[in-house]
């Protein structure tokens, strides 16, 4: 239960966690209509996948301080370089 998160650990494990099950559902289509609670991720070699789904994995990363950021897709796309942009930069 997130009002019972103690410190910014915790916290940022909530985001984590939350991100990467986002990320799942909308993966296998089913967005916020199948409830984050109702499944488990497990780990594995650096990346999250669901037994039902083997080939496409979860993958998180920290971005800064304040962001998390979680992808999905098919284990054989699994490459993922990130960068910074500043909002300036877009103008």
């Amino acid at each position: 239960n997130l009002f019972f998160l103690k410190n910014k650990k915790e916290i940022d494990y909530f985001f984590q966690i939350w991100t990467l099950k986002e990320s799942f559902l909308k993966m296998i289509g089913t967005g916020l209509y199948m409830l984050p609670n109702s499944f488990s991720l497990k780990q594995g070699n650096g990346y999250f996948y669901h037994p039902d789904f083997k080939e496409n994995i979860t993958i998180t990363s920290q971005l800064d301080k304040s962001h998390v950021m979680s992808l999905c897709g098919n284990i054989q796309f699994y490459q993922v370089d990130t960068c910074s942009v500043d909002y300036y930069d877009l103008l």
